[in-house]
């Protein structure tokens, strides 16, 4: 008696392989999770089958860890684009021009160890990368709603650390 691969544990595998790739793809990667979920479920299902009737379990498996995998690097994407989010949206506690210049070098600083570390960098720095931005984003909204640009005081200090940014 032959033992044939049923179709389910198949499919699980293509689909687990389909929902890796897109995981890894920025802002669309929360969507591999979805379809990792639809993987995992064949997976699990052709796993079961094949068990009982004796087959092989091995591309079953397969699909069950690329679907898992699939499913954590997708949370993980949705954490990231969670928190960049809400920093983003919440308002920071800046009320004066100098205020705004203070915070801007402080997270410039902060990105400048980013930028130090160059290809050192690993994936727990994204999210600092991400709570920078937003960050920067953030305040130079408070320096357009504080008219801050409009002052040429404010202005020069700008232009003085825009400089001392390029060394």
């Amino acid at each position: 008696m032959e033992n044939k691969t049923n179709g389910l544990s198949i499919g699980g595998m293509v689909v687990g392989i389909l929902s890796l790739l897109i995981s890894f793809i920025p802002c669309i990667g929360v969507l591999g999770g979805l379809i990792g979920v639809v993987g995992l479920i064949l997976s699990i299902i052709g796993y079961r089958s094949a068990k009982d009737s004796g087959g092989p379990t091995t591309i079953a498996i397969v699909g069950i860890v690329l679907s898992a995998l699939a499913i954590i690097i997708a949370l993980a994407w949705g954490t990231f684009m969670s928190r960049a989010s809400n920093n983003a949206t919440t308002p920071l506690e800046i009320e004066t021009c100098e205020e705004v210049l203070a915070e801007m070098k402080k997270t410039t600083s902060e990105m400048k160890v980013l930028q130090d570390k160059g290809d050192d960098a690993g994936f727990g720095d994204l999210s600092l990368i991400i709570n920078s931005t937003t960050k920067l984003i953030s305040i130079q909204k408070a320096a357009e709603e504080m008219s801050c640009n409009n002052d040429p005081e404010f202005k020069a200090k700008m232009d003085e650390f825009a400089k001392e940014i390029e060394d």
